[in-house]
C-alpha cells in the first residue's frame, strides 16, 4: 500500500445498514483486525443518535453494543410487546434531549408518522435484532417488501447478492405484482472485467432462492 495507515485509529459509519462481508473486509483487510468500527444511528427527527458502539464492551459486525444517553430504546413485536432474537419494530420509551416536536404546520402527520402504532411510543421506522447484547438494524420498517403475504427486507437480498465473488453492490427494490402483490427486483454492481450473462444470472438467482426460497 502506498499510504501509511499507522495513524487510523477508528471507522466511523452510518447512514444504512451493513451487509457482514464488507464489515469483515473493513475490520481485516484495513484495519488489520485492531481498528475498531463504531457504527452509529439516529435520524433528522431524532437530533442525534439512538444507537452507537462503546469501545469498552465488545463489537460484533455490522451491530450496536449500546443505545445512546438518554435514549429509551426498545424493541417490540406487532402488538407492543418487547422481543429478542427476532425483528422488531425500534420503539422509544420515554423524551429525549432534542426531541422533535412537530413537523412544519403539519402536527396531525407527525402524530401519524411517528405516535400511532403503539401507546406513548415513538416508533423510528426502523426494523431492530436484539440479542439482549446487540443490536442490528435490516433495514426500513416503511421499506419492507410483502411478497405473497411474507415481509422482507431489500438488505436481507441485498446481503445474499454480494457474498458472490463477481458481485460488488446489490439493491433490491419491491415492484407491484398482480399475483403476489409484491415482487423484488435486484440490481447488481459486478467487478472489472465480468460480464452480465444468461449463467450468471441463473447463479445469482440459485444464490437468492438458496437462503430465501424459490416462492419469493
Amino acid at each position: 500500500n502506498k499510504h501509511s495507515l499507522k495513524s487510523l485509529e477508528v471507522f466511523a459509519s452510518t447512514g444504512e445498514p451493513w451487509n457482514p462481508d464488507p464489515w469483515i473486509w473493513l475490520f481485516e483487510t484495513v484495519g488489520k483486525n485492531n481498528v475498531p468500527i463504531c457504527n452509529y444511528s439516529g435520524g433528522t427527527e431524532i437530533s442525534g443518535g439512538i444507537f452507537g458502539n462503546v469501545l469498552i464492551k465488545p463489537i460484533a459486525p455490522i451491530s450496536f453494543n449500546a443505545s445512546l444517553p438518554g435514549m429509551a430504546a426498545v424493541v417490540l413485536d406487532d402488538q407492543g410487546n418487547p422481543i429478542r432474537d427476532e425483528v422488531g419494530e425500534l420503539c422509544l420509551e420515554k423524551p429525549w434531549v432534542g426531541m422533535t416536536k412537530s413537523f412544519w404546520e403539519d402536527d396531525e402527520r407527525y402524530v401519524n408518522t411517528y405516535w400511532s402504532r403503539f401507546e406513548n411510543k415513538w416508533v423510528h421506522g426502523d426494523w431492530v435484532i436484539y440479542d439482549g447484547e446487540q443490536y442490528i438494524i435490516t433495514g426500513r420498517s416503511d421499506d419492507t417488501l410483502n411478497i405473497a403475504g411474507k415481509r422482507i427486507g431489500p438488505a436481507e437480498y441485498e446481503s445474499i447478492l454480494v457474498k458472490h465473488n463477481d458481485v460488488i453492490e446489490a439493491a433490491a427494490i419491491g415492484v407491484p405484482d398482480d399475483v403476489k402483490g409484491e415482487v423484488c427486483h435486484c440490481f447488481v454492481v459486478l467487478r472489472d472485467n465480468v460480464t452480465f450473462t444468461g449463467e450468471l444470472k441463473n447463479e445469482l438467482m440459485s444464490l437468492v432462492n438458496s437462503h430465501i426460497g424459490k416462492a419469493l
